[in-house]
C-alpha cells in the first residue's frame, strides 16, 4: 500500500499529513520553490485546509531539514489532490532532486491533553 491508499473506514474524519524531508545540503532554495509550488496547486484542491513548511534551525545537524504539516478535510480528498498533482507534473522539480528522501503519512488526533 503506497502513501495515498487510505482505507475507506477513515475517509470520512479530518486527517493531518506529516512530511518529513531530506535534502542534500545545497538544494534548500531549489527544494523550497519545489515545495511552494506543490503548495500552490494543492490549495486549490477540494478538501484543503491549512499547509506549513517547518525548517530546521541547522540544516546541517538535523535529521530531516524540512517537515510538512498540513490538514486535509479527509483522506480521500487528500488522495485525489495527490493523484493530480503527480499526473499534471507539478512535483517534478522536488522530485528531480538527487538523493532527496521524504516520508509523508496521514495521522489523525490519538491523545489530546
Amino acid at each position: 500500500m503506497n502513501h495515498t491508499d487510505i482505507p475507506k473506514q477513515h475517509a470520512n474524519s479530518g486527517v493531518v499529513l506529516m512530511n518529513p524531508f531530506r535534502i542534500p545540503i545545497g538544494e534548500a532554495e531549489r527544494f523550497e520553490k519545489g515545495w511552494k509550488d506543490c503548495a500552490e496547486f494543492l490549495k486549490t484542491q477540494d478538501g484543503f485546509i491549512k499547509t506549513y513548511l517547518h525548517k530546521a534551525l541547522d540544516l546541517e545537524k538535523a535529521h530531516f531539514q524540512y517537515v510538512n504539516y498540513a490538514i486535509w478535510e479527509n483522506p480521500v480528498k487528500f488522495q485525489q489532490a495527490i493523484k493530480a498533482m503527480r499526473e499534471q507534473g507539478i512535483d517534478k522539480d522536488v522530485n528531480s532532486i538527487n538523493n532527496v528522501e521524504f516520508y509523508p503519512s496521514l495521522y489523525k488526533v490519538h491523545l489530546e491533553m
